[in-house]
């Protein structure tokens, strides 16, 4: 049981944690960095439809998207594409879930030595 106990509170424990708590924000601020520049060319999009005088809207699905302006009652259809705002948050909550699952798996202790008669 001291095995357990002094593997929990050994710096390698701690260093280790703290390494994956910092890989873990740095690939958040990324992912959080690409949504907010996916998010700004969308909104880029719907102004430049308004400076046109169209009306922009957009469909979503799941992971995928479909953008429509309307001018003069003419409909212009985009292709479904991949929705990349639902993507990268995909991606968000999958690594936080394996970073939070890795930080939590039970480590094994060092082996414990016999000691000689």
């Amino acid at each position: 049981m001291a095995a357990w106990i002094l593997y929990l509170k050994a710096p390698e424990s701690a260093e280790a944690m703290a390494r994956n708590l910092l890989k873990m924000t740095l690939l958040d601020a990324i992912l959080i960095l690409a949504i907010v520049l996916v998010l700004g060319d969308l909104a880029d999009r719907a102004a430049y439809a308004r400076l046109e005088h169209f009306v922009p809207s957009a469909t979503y699905f799941p992971f995928v998207s479909t953008f429509t302006i309307l001018g003069a009652n003419i409909p212009l259809v985009s292709p479904p594409t991949l929705d990349w705002v639902q993507v990268l948050a995909a991606a968000l909550v999958i690594s936080n879930v394996y970073f939070v699952l890795t930080g939590l798996r039970p480590r094994r202790p060092p082996p414990i030595q016999e000691v000689g008669p």
